[in-house]
């Protein structure tokens, strides 16, 4: 029994009250949960500051940026991209230095109607 001036501290993970370390339980090799429980027993087994901890932060944050990469790259080359007004031909509607997205993937339906605003680059200027 507690006396009334002790607090209760919880056991760590992976042991029970006494002190014991606990079992995991058996996952048959065919089922879609062994892989969880590996990684689950393998994250716990690394310790935190070792270099396969380590190795494997990089090998994550490396992976995560080259996704965003290729997203990016998909998106601006088929989708939408960012473009630079240079110029006063479109004054009216548009002020030169203003940036806007042009949309690529509406005119892969439909044709250029009246009205719309088409940019293009000039094939001499190499900026």
């Amino acid at each position: 029994m507690l006396k009334p001036d002790e607090k209760q501290v919880a056991p760590p993970p992976g042991l029970d009250p006494s002190g014991r370390a606990l079992a995991i339980p058996a996952v048959p090799a065919n089922s879609s949960a062994s892989a969880n429980v590996a990684s689950i027993a393998g994250d716990a087994i690394v310790p935190a500051g070792s270099s396969s901890a380590l190795r494997h932060e990089i090998r994550v944050w490396t992976r995560d940026l080259l996704i965003a990469i290729g997203l990016a790259l998909v998106i601006i080359v088929f989708l939408y991209q960012p473009v630079k007004v240079e110029g006063t031909s479109m004054a009216p509607l548009l002020s030169d230095q203003e940036r806007i997205f042009i949309n690529k993937f509406v005119y892969r339906f439909s044709s250029i109607d009246r009205g719309d605003v088409v940019v293009f680059w000039y094939p001499l200027d190499r900026s």
